[in-house]
């Protein structure tokens, strides 16, 4: 087939998976709203006759008919996105992951992968709704705002052209879903417990999350007398400036985490909830960590082999950029993260909120700093031009 026919096969593909992927929500949806039936019993009647009753009648479109249906049509649009990046792929030569238009779509392929995985492996198909508002958006987001991408092919930039391409991008790209399954899981632990309306939830990030803005104001401050490696009056201002916006950061923080913790537990509050759905909370909860431990070797190798690729292509392991300063940022978030859950034993809707935030920032990583830079007129290698 010629490179034309190629990208409309690709073309269709995307935008048909797509459409199945909204549907393939809808159901994820309905399958975590719609009751279980209630089972009959039995019931002894006058004069000792015993009889089913208690029980309504069985709709056709039950709780597991619709978990069922989902996870199907949710394999038709796996199916159909691996076609489109598949036909990309053969039509250009190169992995599909090297701009604006093909980078989310990859994004939401690995993130399915990972999760249609995970939803063998936990039994429950619960987060699935979660999970696909995530990949739709991403879908959507390059779609529609990059849809014309769909029948042009971009010439790979020399620096791309290397096989650190597939290493340290498909790297990241596992590393990322991951993080995304994390926050699904933890977006669906707030939204079943109620959690994220009670402000008690957020306040035990105000320590993790004090300490990343101090970093990343630290950085960005130490940055702006200049570049070069001479140390100057300024560049002791700056450094100077940087430890005490850290240190003050620190202290408000756990001042403010010190005050909110003792308000919780004279009120009684409990980020572990109790009840009927405590089993299925706990798997939410831990599942979660799971999917966020796993990440955190994953995007320190992505840093490393990230630095290495730096080297050979510019001659340096580390100039940083705003792209590598948020993928620091990002490591420095979920090593927290872990720390905060196996060293101080933070379990519930505090971990869930941190989850939700830390997807947060891999998204600021992967879209929205393109936006940022390009708004601001930051010098950056890392960003897709076509966003700029």
């Amino acid at each position: 087939m010629s490179q034309e026919q190629l990208l409309q096969i690709s073309s269709t593909s995307l935008f048909l998976g797509f459409w199945v992927y909204a549907i393939c929500l809808l159901f994820y949806v309905a399958h975590v709203i719609v009751p279980e039936a209630q089972p009959a019993h039995l019931e002894v009647g006058r004069g000792g006759t015993i009889a089913l009753g208690g029980g309504a009648p069985e709709p056709m479109l039950n709780r597991t008919r619709l978990g069922l249906t989902a996870t199907g049509v949710a394999y038709l649009g796996y199916v159909l996105m691996s076609l489109g990046l598949g036909m990309r792929w053969a039509a250009q030569g190169y992995w599909p992951v090297a701009n604006a238009f093909e980078a989310p779509l990859a994004f939401s392929w690995m993130i399915v992968t990972v999760y249609l995985i995970a939803e063998v492996r936990m039994r429950t198909r619960i987060v699935g709704w979660a999970t696909f508002l995530i990949v739709l958006g991403l879908t959507g987001y390059s779609l529609f705002a990059f849809g014309s991408g769909s029948q042009v092919i971009d010439p790979l930039k020399p620096a791309l052209q290397s096989n650190w391409l597939r290493l340290h991008v498909g790297a990241a790209m596992v590393t990322y879903a991951f993080f995304a399954l994390g926050g699904a899981l933890s977006m669906t632990y707030l939204a079943r417990t109620g959690a994220w309306r009670k402000p008690q939830t957020y306040s035990l990030a105000i320590w993790p999350v004090a300490i990343v803005v101090g970093i990343l104001f630290g950085i960005y401050i130490g940055r702006w007398p200049g570049t070069n490696n001479a140390m100057s009056l300024a560049k002791v201002a700056a450094i100077v400036a940087e430890s005490v916006i850290l240190l003050v950061l620190a202290v408000v923080g756990r001042l403010v985490l010190a005050r909110r913790i003792a308000l919780q537990a004279g009120a009684g509050y409990n980020p572990i909830p109790t009840g009927p759905d405590a089993d299925l909370l706990e798997q939410l909860d831990e599942w979660s960590y799971r999917a966020i431990a796993i990440g955190v070797p994953l995007i320190a190798f992505v840093l490393m082999s990230g630095a290495i690729w730096a080297q050979m292509a510019w001659s340096t392991f580390w100039s940083w950029d705003p792209k590598e300063i948020w993928a620091l940022i990002t490591f420095i978030y979920y090593a927290l993260y872990v720390h905060v859950r196996v060293q101080r034993g933070w379990r519930g809707a505090p971990m869930a909120a941190l989850g939700v935030i830390g997807f947060a920032i891999v998204l600021i990583s992967f879209l929205g700093l393109a936006y940022i830079v390009g708004t601001f007129q930051i010098f950056s290698l890392h960003t897709f031009g076509n966003v700029q």
